[in-house]
């Protein structure tokens, strides 16, 4: 986590289009965070797991490559998605 922390504060941050990524990101991954938590325990693993294998090892390993564009795709695709899927409806 340190890893996406320092890409937000150092990259994200500093860009004034990119820094309304990290705005929508404090003001709506609680909430998804807080639905993701309501579901059953079977579907909040489920969901956690994939989160993790579709967007946070791929962004970490495009972090690695130091692909900062491939990053912020990939975060906002999955991000969208999930906004989509748990505040949005």
């Amino acid at each position: 986590m340190e890893d996406f922390r320092r890409f937000r504060d150092q990259r994200l941050k500093i860009d004034p289009e990119l820094n309304e990524i990290v705005r929508d990101y404090y003001l709506y991954a609680p909430k998804i965070v807080s639905r993701i938590d309501s579901l059953d325990p079977e579907d909040r693993r489920r969901q956690y797991e994939r989160i993790y294998e579709e967007m946070i090892i791929p962004c970490h390993n495009a972090m690695l490559n130091s692909n900062d564009s491939e990053v912020v795709q990939i975060y906002l695709q999955h991000f969208r998605a999930l906004k989509q899927k748990y505040i949005d409806n």
